[in-house]
């Protein structure tokens, strides 16, 4: 408003010849306009003063109220079309939901933009999807806001000799804290129980003992992947995708080899997620060490049942099956897990992977070649084929060449991956990052994801 009045009263103290009036400007503020040549009183002067600065509080007031009814206005614009800006910018950077999630990008925003998966934006009913397992029945479930989506799995239990769900919620809880930095696992969202039509959060184990099988888990979700086992069966792969699939599970399983054991490790527990376009993968080590590839496939390890966790001395398996005892009088149930000892780590339990390629391989199941072959062929003799889960851990010997634990199989798909380097990656539009110091998060570059 000031600028206003400066325009319609210059400050000056020279004659306007114009409108024949002088303006006495006193401490930047309008004292008075008087007429040439008028004669006025000091009592007449003083009014007119006065009139003239309740006509300026006037204006002062009337533009403070103007000021609050275009706040106001704006504030109810923003606030009326929060919703579909929301949507807007998620379909821009993130047209593809399950794309962006397996990258760890704008998962907090998507995650409040369902109201952390309330099932109210359900908008279907659940699919079943996959054949009934000794655990249970997989369902996939739709959410959608205002035109945009995104997928979830709801996982229930068949019996008391299925894996524990609840135990399974707590272990993806410690992965999720993983899950921004590497690509290869899935983000777990929550455990419920369903009671009649009563859906509850379930937050101790005292509570999940007192529930039974209703229990039911919200994990993440991306549509149309296959599992490691079909993509195998399928006979279109080469060895080097191979190769690459297991430096993208051996690489981040040997960098957490203190914190977490699958013990679980099987072809229909890899998930692999095919891109429209190929991605630039880095890897990034300790002295400028890198690991640089092209791929269309990102992998994704699931199913953490029986998985070992540690994040600290108060929040690990250990823990966890401490208590269950206590107030479930319950461990693992299923005789046929006897041997599994998920309460510690073992750094060799999950080379069981390559034991199926290496055992497909001898049956003539599948075809590969070079480096391959040589993989498997140094695998150490310890694995028991008569339990699968039964691999004691074995140290790594600098004196053999041979692949005895999580550790060697990294360090070996290592030396074998700077072949796969492209050239002139510096070309390729999108580039995933990942830091294998776990002090960042990965990072997705020159990236909009599903366009």
């Amino acid at each position: 408003m000031s600028l206003f009045i400066d325009f319609l009263f210059p400050k000056t103290n020279s004659l306007n010849k114009k409108s024949k009036v002088v303006v006495s400007p006193e401490s930047e503020k309008i004292s008075s306009v008087v007429p040439i040549g008028e004669k006025i009183s000091p009592i007449k002067l003083i009014s007119r003063r006065s009139n003239n600065t309740i006509s300026e509080n006037r204006k002062k007031s009337l533009n403070k109220s103007s000021k609050k009814s275009k706040t106001k206005i704006i504030q109810n614009f923003m606030k009326n079309t929060r919703i579909k800006r929301k949507s807007l910018f998620l379909n821009t950077i993130c047209n593809d939901s399950g794309m962006c999630l397996a990258f760890g990008l704008e998962t907090k925003k998507i995650r409040e933009y369902f109201d952390n998966y309330s099932f109210e934006y359900i908008v279907k009913p659940p699919k079943r999807i996959g054949n009934d397992s000794v655990n249970g029945k997989v369902y996939e479930v739709m959410f959608e806001r205002s035109g945009y989506k995104t997928y979830g799995i709801i996982k229930e239990m068949a019996n008391n000799d299925s894996d524990n769900l609840f135990y399974e919620y707590c272990v993806g809880l410690a992965i999720n804290k993983w899950n921004l930095k590497y690509p290869c696992f899935i983000e777990t969202y929550y455990c419920y129980y369903n009671n009649y039509n009563e859906i509850k959060k379930i937050k101790t184990i005292k509570e999940s003992c007192k529930i039974g099988n209703n229990k039911k888990l919200l994990i993440q979700h991306i549509k149309t992947p296959i599992t490691f086992y079909d993509y195998i069966k399928r006979n279109e792969y080469d060895s080097e995708n191979i190769i690459k699939i297991l430096y993208q599970i051996y690489s981040v399983l040997s960098i957490l080899a203190y914190n977490f054991t699958h013990y679980d490790l099987h072809g229909d527990n890899i998930l692999l997620y095919f891109l429209n376009e190929p991605i630039l993968m880095i890897y990034n080590y300790e002295k400028n060490n890198e690991i640089i590839f092209m791929t269309k496939i990102i992998v994704k390890i699931i199913d953490y049942g029986k998985s070992y966790f540690y994040l600290s001395d108060n929040d690990n398996s250990e823990v966890f099956f401490r208590y269950n005892e206590e107030y479930c009088n319950e461990n693992i149930p299923n005789p046929h897990y006897r041997c599994l000892n998920n309460i510690k780590k073992n750094k060799s339990t999950d080379l069981r992977l390559l034991y199926i390629l290496k055992n497909m391989y001898y049956n003539r199941e599948i075809n590969i070649d070079g480096d391959l072959i040589k993989l498997i062929n140094i695998l150490t003799k310890s694995y028991n084929p008569r339990n699968n889960y039964c691999i004691d851990e074995i140290e790594t010997d600098i004196n053999k060449n041979v692949i005895n634990n999580v550790d060697d199989a990294h360090k070996y798909l290592y030396n074998i991956m700077h072949k796969y380097n492209p050239n002139n990656y510096d070309l390729y539009e999108k580039n995933l990052i990942i830091d294998m110091t776990g002090e960042k998060n990965m990072i997705m570059k020159n990236a909009i994801i599903g366009v």
